[in-house]
């Protein structure tokens, strides 16, 4: 039977660096104009939100974080799992969760009328997340 056990400190850790990677990767610094033309909203969004929208946000962030953290952890599960020892291995495992799990289910976007650009740059940042997150595991097991 694999060993899926995964230390909750690291997982924390690698989560929080996830959310704050993934926040400078929608920003402006980040690809977030090309993210936000790619997606069609009016370059004033931000600043002519809804009081509703603006009311959401604590939720929004919160989501995020449980979103990174959910991830991070099933992701440790598989690098303990698959018994990856060293950051090359975690870096695979880390790249086949993204491509049968993360790519797979982001292709479905496609459906909903995204563009290609939308796909690309969210893909570029789980991949880039997945794998080094997984290579970073491996090395602290």
């Amino acid at each position: 039977m694999p060993d899926f056990s995964v230390n909750f400190t690291h997982v924390a850790l690698i989560a929080l660096a996830n959310f704050l990677l993934s926040w400078f990767w929608y920003s402006n610094l980040g690809l977030g104009k090309a993210w936000a033309h790619a997606l069609k909203w009016p370059k004033d969004r931000m600043q002519t939100m809804s009081a509703a929208d603006k009311k959401r946000m604590p939720l929004l962030m919160g989501m995020g974080l449980l979103s990174s953290y959910l991830k991070i952890l099933v992701l440790a599960a598989f690098v303990a799992g698959f018994n990856a020892q060293s950051f090359l291995a975690g870096v695979m495992v880390g790249l086949l969760a993204w491509l049968g799990f993360t790519l797979t289910a982001s292709l479905d976007t496609l459906w909903e009328g995204r563009s290609g650009q939308v796909l690309l740059i969210n893909n570029g940042l789980f991949a880039l997340t997945y794998s080094v997150f997984g290579g970073i595991l491996a090395l602290w097991r």
